[in-house]
């Protein structure tokens, strides 16, 4: 799908066209989000990808990918940007039009939030090879 871009007034400073380029790309992907709810296409699809990489690695990404869907879109945004796409906190805060220190607490909530996700995923997992039953 192709989407034609255009603005009367685009920013001729690098930090702001960038901002104003990844709030564009943040709203198209806000409204992919609402339109498909595509999580098991998605996990299908990694699985079949990944036929060569051990079951081990496969799962680990599935969970992450689970945890990660299961947090708030204020929280995928700032992860998305903060950790994945590499922004800085300012730039985040610009993306987003939110101050930097409620992007960092965003940021420190929502690894808080991964990483209990994904404690309880291990968790069940663990359990559920020890008695040899399918979590």
């Amino acid at each position: 799908m192709v989407a034609l871009i255009s603005a009367s007034d685009v920013p001729a400073a690098e930090p702001a066209f960038r901002a104003w380029l990844f709030r564009i790309v943040r709203n198209l992907w806000v409204d992919r989000v609402r339109a498909n709810r595509r999580r098991d296409v998605l996990h299908r699809h990694i699985a079949e990808s990944v036929s060569g990489v051990a079951e081990a690695t496969v799962e680990r990404h599935l969970a992450v990918r689970d945890a990660f869907s299961q947090l708030s879109v204020e929280h995928q945004e700032v992860l998305a940007l903060v950790d994945i796409a590499g922004f800085s906190y300012k730039e985040t805060g610009d993306v987003l039009s939110i101050p930097g220190g409620t992007v960092m607490s965003r940021v420190a909530r929502a690894r808080q939030r991964l990483f209990e996700l994904l404690s309880d995923e291990a968790a069940v997992s663990e359990n559920c090879r020890r008695h040899d039953i399918e979590p």
